[in-house]
């Protein structure tokens, strides 16, 4: 009887087994949110393009877009906070607060000067990201001369700044009308950083 019972009790347990097994598989799946898709980068000059009536990018041209953007945002999040303007914003509310108008000054004064040097680094390496884009779209038939008939001036240059980190892509500029329109200007891609926040 006892082995008869053990023959009963051992697929039984065996069944129990894998039922756990592929509950805690199917619970474990559940929990895991779905992962997004990464966004397109050159989406915005995707679209201008296809308004301008230009050529599409090629696949050569994407790697490349790519790989500058990749490293235009890799380079800006690898900044380190700057200590010394951090030091000089506290150096300049001490000097208020303790009624010193030359000290404050005289920090207001630095404060001025590496937010200057932090903008004119800023501007500098947008420039070149600019200017490496538009080399690329050159090599596609008239990309580039396309894009600035049909947004302007300010428009291209804020749909090369939103291939940078920010937002949107040209304004709705055109051909005899106002370079780039509402919202074509220079945004948080396309002008000088903000100014430090204070610690």
């Amino acid at each position: 009887m006892k082995n008869a019972s053990l023959k009963l009790i051992a697929p039984l347990l065996s069944v129990l087994l894998l039922g756990l097994v592929a509950a805690n598989f199917l619970t474990a799946g559940a929990q895991q949110p779905p992962q997004r898709p990464e966004p397109d980068p050159l989406m915005p000059l995707k679209h201008a393009l296809e308004d301008a009536g230009a050529p599409a990018l090629t696949a050569q041209q994407e790697d490349q877009l790519k790989t500058l953007v990749k490293n235009l945002r890799d380079a800006r999040r690898s900044q380190a906070p700057d200590d010394a303007l951090r030091a000089a914003h506290r150096a300049y509310d001490q000097a208020i607060l303790a009624g010193n108008a030359a000290a404050a000054q005289a920090q207001a004064t630095t404060i001025a000067n590496q937010i200057a040097a932090h903008t004119s680094a800023h501007l500098q390496a947008e420039a070149t990201f600019k200017i490496n884009v538009l080399n690329i779209l050159k090599t596609n038939d008239n990309q580039v001369g396309l894009l600035q008939q049909r947004f302007g001036t300010a428009g291209l240059s804020h749909l090369l700044g939103a291939l940078a980190g920010g937002e949107g892509g040209p304004g709705p500029g055109g051909p005899g009308g106002p370079e780039g329109g509402p919202g074509s200007g220079h945004g948080p891609a396309g002008g000088p950083p903000p100014r430090a926040p204070r610690p």
